[in-house]
């Protein structure tokens, strides 16, 4: 199979909108680092005040309060990002904004 046929029709079909893909998909790959290394940071520094130790204390039987917290912060800052990678090709120039003039970052 003759190759350049195949890049020509992808070419063709995608031209226009591969930057744009490419420029979402970006974002999506950026976001999900920082939501890792946000998740981590949360751990960690509620690690470093002991607040599960704390709450273990108070309410009597061993809690993980670091890892619910620290997976809400994941989350959040993964949700921020797929709003910011799936409006990225609509707006073209303004990376996380949605259709109410909010910007989300």
């Amino acid at each position: 199979m003759d190759l350049s046929v195949f890049s020509m029709a992808v070419q063709n079909a995608f031209g226009a909108h591969l930057p744009n893909i490419l420029g979402a998909v970006g974002i999506l790959v950026v976001g999900y680092l920082l939501a890792v290394v946000a998740r981590a940071a949360v751990r960690k520094l509620l690690s470093m005040t002991k607040v599960n130790t704390f709450v273990g204390q108070s309410v009597g039987k061993p809690m993980d309060i670091e890892g619910g917290v620290s997976l809400v912060a994941f989350w959040f800052v993964l949700l921020v990002t797929v709003i910011g990678g799936l409006q990225y090709p609509q707006s073209g120039t303004a990376p996380v904004s949605c259709r109410t003039g909010v910007l989300l970052t």
